[in-house]
């Protein structure tokens, strides 16, 4: 995919595209020229695309005023547009709730070093410079007479080809050292290299230590792409060799044990998506509770802080930090445990956290019972409801739940198959 006639990658855009999407950027960069002004797809897409690779995160660069041209495309096309003034951006929803980001053309700078940087409306020229490496500089033209156009200011599609991350200027890692991360990130992601100037820059950055002068929000956010990624153990170890992981926390390493665990958990996460296809998980949760757990629970809740990670993330990594280690002892105490114990022990934490328990086991007898609750036990569901019991004479109250459960635990022994076990053992609990 890296070569197309001319540079023109009208055709090959055409058949990757679905056809609503194809269509709909069509409209954009037809509408763009019939109001004089150039239109783009920019960065990850481009990059992905050239390389042959899925990707249809989508965004558009406009040589104008994105937030005047999104009404007009509103009104023209009857699409969903939601602004966001605060940045000068918009999205556009599909029917089939697809969404393309349309921005302005616009140039940064930066105030100091490390700083988030000032933002003024300008060209694609200086657009595409802002952006960190030269294989994210690449855009795609999308007006009618151009269709398909790549433009290509910086060699980034020969960077492409030869597998290299490159920057873009010499100042790139001091104006945003989080670029140093990103650069790891892609290099390990499309296992290219880090060519030699820009290794000199990310080594002096380094002395300088940049990567410390970051917000801890930052540092958060980059640090949650990175466990995001298919293996971030490859991401995380070049850190460690090139800069150390102390700028997240101090205590943070990368030693044998962390190694085998991380590569347990992508084990285990490629296992789970294979057999729980309809079960949301954010993977990276996983990596991040192994990755902290030699933290106490005051440093890791100061780091969730720090981060500024959602409620339901912090619970998630808190009831697992909390209760990790006696559920392992627990759940590998007994020779013979029934299945409903097994239940009992684990049905309180979020899969994230029985995944994270799994890669901590050690013996063989808690592993296959976290896998058994993980594929069979957390599956079993009862059809007996409250509204049963109050037929059966009973007043609502806590009795309801107390039944339920014992219910619940009986047909995960194996003891009730169908509704009318479920109700003829709730009637022996009554009546007992």
């Amino acid at each position: 995919m890296l070569s197309s006639c001319n540079n023109n990658f009208a055709e090959p855009l055409r058949q990757r595209l679905p056809a609503q999407v194809f269509n709909l950027i069509r409209k954009i960069g037809n509408l763009a020229q019939e109001r004089g002004f150039s239109a783009y797809i920019v960065g990850g897409f481009v990059r992905d695309f050239l390389l042959g690779i899925g990707n249809l995160d989508l965004d558009i660069v406009l040589e104008t005023d994105a937030l005047d041209f999104v009404k007009i495309l509103k009104d023209k096309f009857k699409l969903n547009v939601v602004t966001h003034r605060r940045f000068g951006t918009a999205t556009v929803t599909m029917p089939s709730g697809f969404k393309i980001d349309i921005a302005s053309a616009r140039e940064e700078y930066y105030p100091y070093a490390s700083a988030l940087p000032a933002i003024t409306y300008s060209s694609i020229k200086e657009d595409l410079f802002r952006r960190d490496f030269t294989i994210n500089a690449l855009a795609i033209k999308i007006n009618r007479d151009n269709f398909g156009q790549l433009l290509d200011l910086f060699d980034g599609l020969k960077d492409l080809t030869e597998g290299k991350i490159r920057v873009l200027h010499g100042k790139s890692f001091i104006d945003d050292p989080t670029r140093i991360l990103r650069a790891i990130r892609f290099e390990q992601r499309y296992n290219f290299t880090i060519e030699e100037n820009t290794a000199r820059l990310i080594e002096q950055a380094k002395r300088k230590g940049m990567l410390r002068k970051l917000s801890r929000f930052r540092v958060g956010d980059e640090l949650i792409l990175i466990l995001k990624e298919e293996d971030p153990l490859k991401s995380l170890k070049r850190i460690y060799r090139l800069c150390g992981l102390g700028f997240i926390h101090p205590l943070i390493k990368i030693d044998k044990m962390v190694s085998r665990q991380f590569e347990s958990i992508k084990r285990e996460v490629i296992l789970f998506r294979r057999n729980h296809a309809g079960r949301s998980l954010e993977n990276w949760l996983i990596y991040f509770m192994i990755l902290t757990f030699r933290l106490s629970l005051p440093q890791i809740k100061r780091l969730c802080r720090d981060f500024c990670l959602t409620r339901r993330d912090v619970r998630k990594i808190d009831l697992f930090k909390r209760n990790a280690t006696r559920t392992i002892k627990l759940i590998d105490k007994d020779k013979s445990m029934p299945a409903h114990r097994v239940y009992e022990i684990l049905s309180h934490f979020s899969d994230e956290a029985i995944l994270a328990l799994l890669c901590l086991a050690e013996t063989r007898r808690a592993r296959i019972r976290i896998k058994l609750f993980l594929n069979k036990l957390s599956q079993v569901k009862i059809e007996l409801r409250g509204q049963d019991l109050k037929r059966l004479k009973l007043k609502p109250g806590p009795k309801y739940r107390n039944i339920l459960q014992k219910v619940l635990y009986a047909k995960i022994d194996g003891k009730l198959k169908s509704r009318s076990d479920e109700l003829n053992y709730a009637r022996y609990i009554l009546n007992k």
